[in-house]
């Protein structure tokens, strides 16, 4: 079971992508909200292209609510600031 607010948001994106920092889930979650980005280096620094690594997981958020994945993001982002 996930916490409220900020540490659930980040426990559930960092268990689903299984990344504990983040500013990477945040990267991830900004390359979900973009297309065409296979060949690029993944979010998680890896140092394999996107779609030898993550590209699943972007694929399976990409069919989730755009709204929801762009309220979280922001949650993350202005939280990470503080």
């Amino acid at each position: 079971e996930y916490g409220h607010g900020f540490e659930g948001i980040y426990q559930s994106y960092s268990e689903f992508f299984n990344l504990k920092e983040s500013d990477k889930i945040v990267a991830g979650l900004q390359m979900v909200l973009n297309k065409n980005q296979r060949n690029i280096l993944c979010f998680c620094r890896s140092g394999k292209k996107l779609k030898k690594c993550h590209i699943n997981r972007i694929y399976t958020l990409q069919g989730m609510s755009k709204n929801q994945i762009e309220v979280d993001l922001k949650y993350l982002i202005l939280k990470a600031k503080k």
